[in-house]
């Protein structure tokens, strides 16, 4: 049994590639192997309406239907998808695009306030409640693995909170970022 144990079981893990269910045990189709997921909110529904671009694929959760876009930049095929708040929802869908076929990953996420205020409470400069799960998977399967990280607003000053309009400003630039740095891997 390939398992690493360790003092803390936090730390442990399994070197089994295999899971008891596989992400494609249902599906067999390939997706392209570029990809840009982004923790925007219904930004990437709103740019593939905006841009025609096609739905080639759909992951379906107990909570809603995730549509899988794709994106040609420089004669390159990219998905393009929406990532849900959340490590578990967030992992598992990129979990299912690595089993089908992605294997190049560039991920746009912002932080909320509230959990900012907590891990600063504990002494944190930064913080992230995705990245480590996300980047987790894509190393487990073999993934290349990016992560753009922005905030959707600045807690610098607690009394002058500043909005940002909530990141909304920067998808655009976000989101063209991801492109551009996935098709260079």
């Amino acid at each position: 049994m390939p398992l690493v144990k360790h003092e803390y079981p936090i730390m442990e893990y399994d070197t089994e590639k295999t899971a008891v269910l596989e992400p494609d045990r249902k599906t067999n189709f390939r997706l392209p192997s570029k990809c840009v997921y982004g923790f925007l909110g219904d930004y990437i529904k709103d740019y593939a309406l905006e841009h025609n671009l096609e739905i080639i694929a759909e992951y379906r959760s107990m909570m809603k239907m995730n549509a899988v876009y794709k994106i040609v930049k420089d004669g390159k095929e990219i998905v393009l998808c929406s990532a849900p708040l959340g490590a578990s929802a967030s992992t598992a869908i990129l979990d299912w695009l690595i089993c089908h076929g992605v294997s190049e990953i560039i991920a746009i996420y912002r932080e909320t306030k509230d959990m900012v205020n907590y891990r600063k409470s504990e002494g944190c400069a930064a913080v992230e409640m995705e990245c480590s799960a996300l980047a987790s998977c894509a190393r487990f399967r073999g993934a290349v693995f990016g992560q753009i990280l922005f905030t959707q607003d600045s807690l610098a000053d607690a009394d002058m909170h500043d909005d940002r309009n909530w990141g909304a400003d920067s998808f655009d630039k976000a989101v063209a970022i991801a492109l551009e740095a996935v098709c260079r891997i």
